[in-house]
């Protein structure tokens, strides 16, 4: 991803495979998984031209996060650099014990104890629509309870701890504006643990990304705003005037404001 949105105008090609190192006003972020990932596996990544390697930490716990930066840093030193993306406003199932699996046409059960924002229920009534699994599976609400709401699915599948919930047209910000308690102690940890860049996952506008900023100054660790909510595309000018790099996550912009409209708004947002 190019350190400025303005320098994608000044020909800059991104690079082909094996090619080595990119160009200097390119990053290539790779998404890792310590578990899966050896560190044969990660100088591979280098060679190609990986320079950042992402953490997402809203499948893991704060734990975990620290000991996958402490497993990154030890395998490869400062050869590439390390990310941490928060979860940030998006609504997601945090606090699942298993799968929720479901099937077409018939209800399912979500509860208010299984998210990290459940305050969005007040949002919702019968006839609502709300989307997962990047706005692949959709939801109907027929019934809405003191602690839950029953939906019918459209479509056979299941949702893993962590995933996220898109709720339509409707445009939802936590009470307070304030990060989740599992973000506030995401940022609390990277400061000592030798992040590079902190992603703000459904940043919403320039207010937010100033909040993390002063969170993180004293730590010399950047901001990298993700644009993939309705709001995000709604304020893009002023969080991309605020930022050096910003990312495109194309999966959850889908679920926001349908597949369908995706490709103008990576359009607007490259130019």
């Amino acid at each position: 991803m190019s350190k400025s949105y303005r320098d994608v105008t000044k020909g800059a090609k991104p690079c082909p495979a094996a090619a080595g190192p990119c160009p200097e006003n390119f990053e290539i972020i790779v998404t890792v998984n310590p578990k899966r990932h050896k560190k044969e596996d990660l100088f591979q990544f280098i060679e190609r031209g990986a320079t950042i390697f992402r953490i997402n930490g809203a499948f893991l716990t704060v734990e975990n996060v620290k000991n996958n930066i402490d497993y990154l840093r030890g395998a490869v030193g400062n050869s590439a650099k390390v990310m941490i993306d928060l979860p940030g406003y998006k609504v997601r199932f945090l606090y699942l014990c298993k799968e929720i699996e479901f099937k077409a046409d018939s209800p399912v059960e979500f509860k208010k104890e299984y998210f990290n924002y459940p305050e969005f229920f007040d949002l919702l009534g019968p006839g609502s629509v709300i989307c997962a699994n990047n706005g692949f599976n959709k939801f109907t609400v027929s019934e809405k309870r003191a602690g839950s709401i029953i939906c019918n699915a459209d479509s056979d599948g299941a949702i893993m701890k962590g995933k996220g919930l898109h709720i339509g047209d409707v445009k939802f910000r936590p009470s307070g504006s304030v990060l989740s308690s599992h973000d506030l102690k995401l940022l609390d940890l990277v400061k000592g643990c030798g992040v590079d860049y902190v992603g703000l996952s459904f940043a919403h506008d320039v207010d937010d990304l100033k909040y993390i900023k002063d969170k993180l100054k004293s730590s010399g660790i950047k901001c990298i705003p993700k644009i993939e909510s309705k709001e995000s595309v709604g304020n893009l000018l002023g969080i991309l005037e605020d930022s050096e790099m910003a990312i495109l996550d194309r999966g959850d912009l889908a679920g926001e404001i349908g597949i369908e409209s995706v490709w103008g708004a990576q359009k607007r947002i490259i130019y």
